[in-house]
């Protein structure tokens, strides 16, 4: 399935969030064709010719949509340069997702804090199910079947009160990168889904039992 997206500013102002939504919509393949859809950046509005240069530094940028954080889960995509009808064209190849939905607007980070904060906060005393992360039309929830632990409760939650069950383990994910700084992934998360124009997490906590929305920008 060949498809063409004509989005291109000559003056190189680049619709960026058009392509995050096409994108995420051959990625979604919601026709079921099994087939990859492809993009044309290099095309005027009426097909022809934009004239435009297509560097190196273009090539990265639009392979850096697929890692920004504004598409998850990421898109399996190929970015090439390809020369039709004399043309210079930035031809982006995107494969039908292993695991729909594929959305835009949720910001890494936010997400990448939350899941971290549901592994090392809770309490495995009640059941060692597993955390889970589900995937909807206009949200993503993360879910907790264990209680918090420690000196962490409903009341001090999100307000930089730290206690991990392991904290050796916690001890050797800040020394590697993993945590920047203990009590701060929620704000830090809050922070994130502002600044990206998404509502604030809301987080359902109980004493076996934890879960955390996040939505989609409005």
């Amino acid at each position: 399935m060949i498809l063409s997206l004509i989005e291109l500013s000559v003056k190189h102002q680049f619709q960026t969030e058009k392509k995050r939504q096409a994108i995420c919509a051959f990625a979604n393949d919601l026709p079921n064709h099994k087939k990859p859809g492809v993009l044309f950046v290099g095309v005027n509005d009426d097909g022809t010719c934009a004239g435009l240069s297509i560097t190196d530094e273009l090539l990265l940028s639009l392979s850096n949509i697929r890692s920004e954080g504004k598409i998850l889960p990421f898109p399996v995509l190929q970015v090439n340069k390809r020369i039709l009808n004399g043309c210079e064209l930035a031809v982006i190849i995107v494969q039908p997702s292993d695991a729909p939905p594929v959305q835009p607007d949720y910001p890494i980070v936010a997400l990448q804090q939350l899941v971290r904060n549901a592994v090392m906060h809770r309490s495995y005393k009640e059941t060692n199910a597993p955390v889970r992360v589900y995937w909807f039309n206009d949200r993503i929830e993360i879910q907790s079947p264990g209680g918090l632990f420690g000196q962490v409760n409903r009341r001090n939650f999100g307000q930089g009160v730290t206690d991990y069950r392991n904290p050796h383990l916690a001890e050797a994910m800040k020394n590697l990168g993993y945590v920047q700084r203990f009590g701060v992934g929620i704000p830090t998360s809050q922070k994130e889904l502002k600044k990206n124009g998404n509502p604030p997490a809301e987080f359902i906590i109980e004493d076996s039992y934890m879960s955390v929305t996040i939505r989609r920008q409005p």
